[in-house]
């Protein structure tokens, strides 16, 4: 996984309900997963994946449970960026399922890739 990935959005404000729904559905298709949506401030929400961890793990790390973290930005004028930072939470150590995570939300929300 790069720094960060990023995906513009076809929405023209941040909206929190929508948001929870759409994530819950998300979250539902993986076994265990659980969702947060929460508003950081006005113009910025996170989504925390919670990725449930493996007990038969030989490290008390990656035991888990881990938590991808996925931000949404509105830039003002209607702009709305959905990012994958590797310096949040555990997306990092998570890697490839973090990516994978944040992908599907961004299908879900009908995002489409930003080459920054």
């Amino acid at each position: 996984m790069s720094d960060s990935r990023e995906w513009s959005l076809p929405w023209r404000s941040l909206d929190l309900a929508r948001l929870k729904i759409i994530a819950q559905d998300v979250a539902r298709n993986y076994d265990g997963l659980t969702v947060r949506v929460e508003e950081d401030e006005p113009g910025s929400h996170s989504v925390f994946f919670t990725v449930p961890g493996d007990p038969e793990a030989s490290s008390e790390e990656a035991q888990g449970p881990h938590v991808a973290e996925v931000s949404l930005y509105d830039l003002g004028r209607g702009e709305i960026v959905l990012s994958l930072e590797d310096d949040a939470s555990d997306n990092a150590w998570l890697g490839e399922e973090a990516d994978q995570l944040a992908e599907d939300l961004a299908d879900a929300l009908e995002g489409e890739p930003l080459d920054l």
